[in-house]
């Protein structure tokens, strides 16, 4: 056993500094291998004391081959490598008789290593006493803790009821039984407000979803102060808005009404969205003025918020909007948000004006149903319709960002050289505008033989056409000009009722992301 251990601290002193890496990694492996199968877990265990660092990981690598809950003494190590080795072995291997004293590893002010604090934090929640719950809590407040823990054990308590089949750090199966919320109420109510006024602003996001969620009791006048405050983080406020809607606090107008007036965008939406479910004829006034003189994101949130709006004032500002809309003079980012919105209405005067607006469009405008869809989409909602919706299957035939496809020109920057319209028109009418490149041609020659491809190149005396070759590869003939007697082109492969599976919105969303493709 000794002769390993020995192994172990020449490997550090000696070795390690020029053998290649995959050579000291088999000659330490060996070493732990050696130590796993000769020593006791009591031997290795009484290794804590070892001077070297080398020594003591090493046998805590073969205390968690044993599967030994001795490997627990090492969590006081002084080097924090060590502590993050029976770290992993107590939780990763696992060791479930070692968890305890994982959990405990959270009093130690002395660790800062995150990777250390999540596995005991996931201790705490895997255990999932009330005794873990308060530990959590109390750690989360911690001023001199990383955020990203205090963070971590808050997340923990928000899902503490029903727990995942899946371990939330491993990611692995290791299902745990449902314990209710009881436990994870009880330990975050007394450290709730001083988390919202004190904490930075992941917690405080964290926070303030989990008051929500629980409807805890006595949030209601730290979450007014947090959706109100200009220095507090944008999310934070947000999850505070929502969190006081979803307990129906007394509070929510005033909070909805600071937030309108907030400078920050998100904030403005979300408050808006909270000031119409709270006082629905104010929301329409603010409604109107942010429409008029908003930001487009804020447009948008203005928008979204009327969608829930039932009422006269709402149904005049919705008609006011189409008229604009059919007068041309209605902002190009939110004129499909007000055709959904007044959708989302039953009143008979918003379903004539969705008439009066459908007749309005002009007949030999082949794009006109689609315009709206020109600008205001998500990226990100565009950029998954092209890469996995099944009935238009646009990473099949183009790359864009990912993909390896040639049948279709590459779209990864065609933001830099086409305009919107260009894509709208592309996706609905795809015969219309060949690009440049794809054009499939059929040619009859003088001598009676045909031939077809894709239309590679030309000049003022031939074509160049990539066909294939008797095995299948592409292969680029030269047709003289004077040998061709008739030309054709066939139609795009590009299959021309693609707009069959799209939605407005859903086209809206492709073009933004086509768009920004630069």
């Amino acid at each position: 056993m000794e002769s390993s251990f020995h192994l172990m601290e020449t490997l550090v002193g000696t070795f390690r500094s020029f053998l290649p890496a995959r050579y000291w990694q088999d000659l330490r492996h060996g070493a732990i291998m050696g130590l796993a199968g000769c020593a006791t877990a009591q031997q290795l265990a009484a290794k804590t004391n070892d001077p070297s660092a080398a020594v003591r990981g090493g046998a805590v690598v073969a205390l968690r081959r044993l599967r030994s809950p001795l490997v627990a003494a090492f969590l006081k190590d002084a080097d924090q490598s060590v502590v993050l080795e029976a770290a992993r072995a107590i939780h990763d291997a696992p060791i479930p008789d070692a968890l305890p004293a994982l959990a405990a590893v959270v009093t130690n002010p002395e660790i800062k290593d995150t990777n250390i604090l999540s596995r005991a934090i996931n201790a705490h929640y895997r255990l999932g006493k009330i005794d873990n719950a308060l530990a959590l809590a109390a750690f989360a407040g911690k001023t001199a803790a990383p955020e990203a823990a205090r963070k971590d054990a808050l997340e923990a308590l928000a899902i503490w009821a029903n727990p995942d089949g899946k371990d939330r750090l491993l990611n692995q199966w290791r299902p745990l039984p449902p314990r209710g919320a009881d436990d994870a109420v009880a330990a975050v109510t007394p450290v709730l407000g001083a988390l919202l006024k004190e904490s930075p602003g992941s917690v405080q996001e964290v926070v303030a979803r989990i008051a929500g969620k629980f409807s805890i009791a006595g949030a209601g006048e730290p979450l007014v102060q947090l959706a109100s405050n200009e220095k507090a983080g944008s999310v934070a406020r947000v999850e505070a808005i929502r969190a006081l809607i979803a307990t129906k606090d007394a509070r929510l107008p005033e909070a909805a009404k600071a937030a309108v007036a907030s400078k920050d965008g998100k904030v403005r939406a979300e408050g808006l969205q909270a000031l119409a479910a709270s006082d629905p004829a104010a929301a329409v006034k603010v409604i109107g003025e942010i429409i008029q003189h908003g930001a487009p994101a804020e447009k948008k949130g203005a928008v979204l918020a009327l969608t829930d709006l039932k009422s006269k004032e709402a149904d005049a500002l919705l008609v006011g909007l189409i008229d604009q809309l059919i007068a041309g003079k209605l902002a190009p980012e939110i004129q499909l948000d007000v055709l959904e919105s007044a959708k989302g209405h039953q009143s008979g005067v918003l379903k004539d004006k969705l008439a009066q607006y459908e007749t309005s469009l002009a007949k030999d405008d082949p794009l006109a149903k689609w315009r709206v869809s020109l600008a205001g989409g998500n990226i990100e909602k565009g950029r998954k319709i092209f890469r996995e919706k099944a009935e238009t299957q646009c990473l099949r035939c183009h790359k864009a960002e990912i993909g390896d496809s040639l049948v279709g020109p590459e779209l990864t920057h065609i933001g830099k050289t086409k305009d919107r319209v260009y894509l709208l028109e592309s996706i609905v009418l795809p015969t219309k505008a060949i690009a440049q490149g794809f054009e499939t041609v059929v040619l009859t020659l003088k001598d009676g033989n045909i031939t077809a491809g894709r239309l590679v190149g030309q000049d003022t005396n031939a074509l160049k056409i990539e066909t294939m070759d008797l095995q299948g590869k592409p292969q680029v003939a030269t047709v003289p000009l004077a040998q061709i007697k008739e030309r054709l082109s066939a139609p795009s492969p590009m299959p021309p009722n693609l707009v069959d599976f799209l939605s407005r919105s859903e086209m809206r969303d492709l073009v933004e992301y086509l768009a920004t493709r630069k």
